[in-house]
C-alpha cells in the first residue's frame, strides 16, 4: 500500500474517530478481530476436513476416503507449520530486581498507579530508545510475554526526572486505566504488522493466501487503527504527567528530541572521523556518547535543533502526534532540558551500571572492529588521493569531476567546512556539474540552510541519477522544517520512482524464455572484453550474445543473455549431467559484470538458445 492510499484511509477513520469515539473503537477492535477470524477459519476448515475424512474411514472402512485423508493431514500440518509464526523477543542485558533496586522500586510504583500488568523481564540495550515489547507466547493467540528495554545510551542522556517521565509513558501503553479494549487494540496492531514482516519471510506455499491476505489486511488495519495509535500515545502523554509532573513529561519529551540531534548529528560523526587516526574502536563508548550529549546541550545548536523538532508536524503515517502538539497538551512551554547533574543510569541502576557499561561497550568494539579497520584502511587511500589532488589543484583548475572529488573526499575525511568551500569553487567554476550541485546543495541542507535547496533541484534538472535521491533529500529537509505543503509533491515524485526501480530491479532480476529480445548492440572491444574468458574453454563450443528487451528505466543498466553451445562427451550427451552446473561455471569465469545471464543449450533453455541464435548479429564465438 502506497502512502497516499494509506493517508486517505487514516484520515478517513480519524474523522470517524472524532465524529463518534465510541463507534470508532468498537469498528477497529472488529477489525482487529478479523485477523483472528480469518486464520482460526482457515484451520477450523482444513482440521475440519480431516476429521471428516478420518471419521469416514473409521464408520465406513473406505479406501478412498484413506487415500484423500493422508494427504489432507500432511496439508494440514503444513498449513499450521506456516501460520505458526514465533516472535521473537527483545535482545538486552537481563537485569534483575537485586541488581538495580531504584528501577524497580520505580517500576512497581508506576505499576500501581496505572494499573499496568506484571513486566516479566527488564533488558538494557544500546539503543537512545525505551520501550516495552510484548511478544506473544502463543504466537497470533497471544499471551504476552512483556519484556521492558530500555536504552542506555538514553539513561546516560537524561536527568532522573526526565527518565520517570520516559518510563511512565512507555509503561502507560499498557495502563488499565484506559480500558482492557485500547491495550488489547494497541498489542494487536503491533502483532499484526509484525506478522506480516514474518510470513513474508515465509517461502512455504501453503502461506501464500495468508500472505495475501495479511499483505492486505496488515497496512489497512494499521491505517485505521492510526488515529487510535495517536490517542494512546496522547494518554500515555498524560500518565506520564500524572506519574511524573506536566513539567517533568515536557522537559521529558524535549530531552529525547534534543539528544537524538546530539548523538545523529554530533556524536557518530566525530565517532567517523577518528577511524582516520585510530585503527581499533575506542574503547569506553559509552563514556564519549555521555560526554557528548552533555555538551551539546550547552551548544547553540541545540536550541536551534529543539525549535526545529518543534517546526516539524506529523505526516498521515505517523503514529506519534508532533512534538509541539504534544508539549502544547501538557500544557507547558517548550524549552530547553536542564542540565543534568546526575543521569538516569546512575540514579536508577546504581551498582549495576558499571557491568552493564562495560558489557555494551564490549559488545559495540566487538561488532564494529572489522568495519573500523576497512574505515581506517580507506580513510588512508583517500588522504592519499586528497593529497594528490591538492598538488595538482595548486598548479592549475581542476577537471569538474576531479574538482568535486577534491571536496567530497574533504568531507569524508571530517572537515565539513572545508568541504563547502570546496564544493562551492567547483560549482562556481562547473556550473552544469551535477554531481558537484547535489552535493553542494546536500552539505548545505545538513546544515539546515535553504540555499542547499535550490542546488538540489538543479541537479536533478541536469541528471536524471539525481532524481530519486534529490526528491528523497528535499522531501526530508521540507518535513523537517515543518514545510508539509512543499514536501507533499518531493515525497509523491519519490515514491512514483521508488516503485519505478522497484520495477526495473525486478525485471533485470531474471530471464525468461518469454521475454523479449534484441541484438546486444555492443561495439566489438566491449563484446571481446565479454567474452575473452571463455574463448578457448574446453567446454565451450560457440558464443551467442543478446540484451533482454527492458520496458522500465531501458536507459539505464542493460541486460545481456549469453548463449552457449557446449562441446558434450558422449556421456554427459546420455545423461545431460554437466547441464546444471556448467551455466555457473561459466559465469564465474567471466568478469563482474551485473546483469549478465549465462545458459548453455540443453533440455531446459532450448527455446531460449534458439531464440538468441536467430537475432541479427548474435554469434560472437
Amino acid at each position: 500500500m502506497d502512502t497516499e492510499r494509506f493517508e486517505r484511509i487514516a484520515a478517513r477513520f480519524e474523522r470517524r474517530s472524532r465524529s463518534s469515539p465510541r463507534a470508532y473503537r468498537a469498528l477497529i477492535t472488529a477489525l482487529g478481530a478479523l485477523g483472528f477470524a480469518v486464520v482460526g477459519a482457515t484451520v477450523l476448515g482444513t482440521v475440519g476436513l480431516l476429521a471428516l475424512l478420518a471419521g469416514g474411514v473409521v464408520l465406513s472402512r473406505n479406501v478412498v476416503l484413506l487415500k484423500l485423508a493422508l494427504p489432507v493431514g500432511l496439508t494440514a500440518a503444513a498449513l499450521l507449520r506456516a501460520i505458526w509464526v514465533k516472535l521473537e523477543r527483545p535482545e538486552g542485558e537481563r537485569v534483575l530486581p537485586g541488581q538495580a533496586p531504584a528501577l524497580f522500586a520505580e517500576l512497581e510504583r508506576l505499576r500501581r498507579l496505572g494499573r499496568i500488568p506484571r513486566i516479566h523481564a527488564v533488558r538494557v540495550d544500546a539503543s537512545l530508545n525505551a520501550g516495552v515489547a510484548q511478544t506473544p507466547r502463543l504466537g497470533i493467540l497471544g499471551w504476552p510475554h512483556n519484556d521492558l528495554v530500555l536504552g542506555l545510551p538514553l539513561m546516560l542522556s537524561l536527568s532522573p526526572e526526565s527518565f520517570q517521565a520516559v518510563l511512565a509513558h512507555e509503561l502507560g501503553h499498557l495502563s488499565g486505566r484506559h480500558g482492557r479494549a485500547g491495550a488489547w487494540i494497541y498489542r494487536v496492531r503491533a502483532t499484526w504488522l509484525r506478522l506480516l514482516e514474518a510470513l513474508d519471510g515465509r517461502r512455504s506455499v501453503l502461506a501464500r493466501p495468508l500472505r495475501a491476505f495479511f499483505r492486505w489486511y496488515g497496512p489497512f488495519f494499521g491505517a485505521a487503527s492510526l488515529a487510535l495509535a495517536r490517542e494512546q500515545e496522547r494518554e500515555a502523554d498524560r500518565f506520564s504527567a500524572v506519574a511524573a509532573g506536566p513539567r517533568a513529561a515536557a522537559d521529558a519529551l524535549a530531552a529525547v528530541a534534543v539528544a537524538g540531534w546530539a548523538v545523529d548529528r554530533r556524536f557518530w560523526p566525530a565517532m567517523n572521523r577518528r577511524t582516520a587516526g585510530e585503527a581499533e574502536p575506542p574503547p569506553g563508548y559509552l563514556g564519549a556518547l555521555e560526554a557528548e550529549v552533555h555538551a551539546a546541550l550547552r551548544d547553540p545548536g541545540a536550541g536551534r535543533a529543539l525549535e526545529r523538532a518543534l517546526q516539524r508536524r506529523s505526516r498521515g503515517v505517523d503514529t506519534h502526534p508532533a512534538l509541539a502538539e504534544r508539549i502544547a497538551a501538557l500544557g507547558q512551554p517548550p524549552r530547553l532540558p536542564p542540565a543534568v547533574f546526575q543521569t538516569a543510569a546512575a540514579r536508577f541502576l546504581g551498582g549495576a551500571l558499571p557491568a552493564l557499561r562495560a558489557s555494551l561497550d564490549a559488545a559495540w568494539s566487538g561488532a564494529v572492529r572489522e568495519r573500523w579497520a576497512a574505515a581506517h584502511a580507506q580513510k588512508a587511500e583517500q588522504a592519499a588521493r586528497l593529497a594528490e589532488l591538492e598538488r595538482a589543484a595548486a598548479e592549475g583548475p581542476l577537471q569538474p569531476d576531479a574538482a568535486w572529488e577534491r571536496a567530497s573526499l574533504t568531507e569524508d575525511l571530517g572537515d565539513v567546512p572545508g568541504a563547502i568551500a570546496l564544493a562551492r569553487e567547483a560549482v562556481a567554476r562547473h556550473p552544469e556539474h551535477a554531481p558537484a550541485r547535489y552535493g553542494l546543495g546536500r552539505l548545505l541542507l545538513e546544515q539546515d540552510e535553504a540555499e542547499g535547496v535550490p542546488l538540489v533541484e538543479a541537479a536533478i534538472a541536469l541528471d536524471r541519477d539525481a532524481e530519486l535521491p534529490g526528491a528523497q533529500l528535499l522531501a526530508a529537509y521540507h518535513l523537517s522544517t515543518g514545510r508539509h505543503d512543499l514536501a507533499a509533491p518531493w515525497i509523491a515524485r519519490a515514491e512514483a520512482l521508488e516503485g519505478l526501480h522497484d520495477e526495473a530491479a525486478a525485471e533485470r532480476a531474471q530471464v525468461l524464455a518469454t521475454d523479449a529480445l534484441e541484438p546486444h548492440g555492443l561495439p566489438p572491444d566491449a563484446v571481446e572484453a565479454l567474452v575473452a574468458p571463455l574463448r578457448g574453454h574446453a567446454r565451450v563450443k560457440r558464443l551467442h550474445l543478446a540484451r533482454k528487451r527492458l520496458r522500465h528505466l531501458p536507459d539505464r543498466a542493460p541486460v545481456f543473455v549469453l548463449a552457449v553451445e557446449p562441446r558434450w562427451t558422449w556421456r554427459q550427451f546420455v545423461t545431460g549431467s554437466a547441464e546444471a552446473s556448467l551455466p555457473q561455471a561459466l559465469a564465474n569465469a567471466l568478469p563482474d559484470r551485473p546483469h549478465t545471464f549465462v545458459f548453455v543449450r540443453g533440455r531446459s533453455s532450448g527455446v531460449l538458445f534458439r531464440r538468441v541464435r536467430k537475432l541479427a548479429g548474435a554469434r560472437v564465438a
